[in-house]
């Protein structure tokens, strides 16, 4: 009983919490200080919760920054080449420079895949294979 009438209270006392609300210009934050039944209150530009407020703005920014930047490396680095078996980075760069982009390697046909240094009649097979017998 005493953990229900705890919680009812609990719950009765979140409506009257006060609310912060938020304007980020530029670089300058304007935060607005709400308390229920009252008038907004502007806080004052030297306030703590102030500067407390911005540091959480340039750290969620800095998170979303890295976690792109990370992700957009990798998407870089990442080719259908390195699936197939046999190509490791030096036959890798061969094609890619022989051909200019994995497109054009897809769409080469064994012959021509041949024809780059470093990779045999097996190799151009594999690699031919590989890019048309998927569905």
């Amino acid at each position: 009983i005493t953990t229900t009438t705890t919680t009812t209270t609990t719950l009765s006392g979140l409506r009257d919490l006060c609310c912060f609300d938020f304007a980020f210009v530029s670089n300058r934050v304007v935060l607005y200080y709400y308390v229920k039944g009252r008038p907004p209150i502007k806080l004052p530009n030297k306030d703590p919760v102030l500067y407390f407020v911005q540091r959480i703005r340039d750290e969620a920014h800095r998170f979303a920054i890295n976690t792109h930047r990370l992700r957009r490396s990798k998407s870089t680095t990442k080719s259908a080449l390195n699936d197939i078996p046999g190509i490791g980075p030096s036959r890798k760069r061969a094609l890619l420079n022989y051909f200019g982009s994995t497109r054009a390697i897809s769409g080469a046909g064994a012959r021509d895949l041949e024809q780059v240094d470093g990779i045999s009649k097996n190799i151009a097979l594999s690699i031919y294979e590989y890019f048309h017998n998927q569905n």
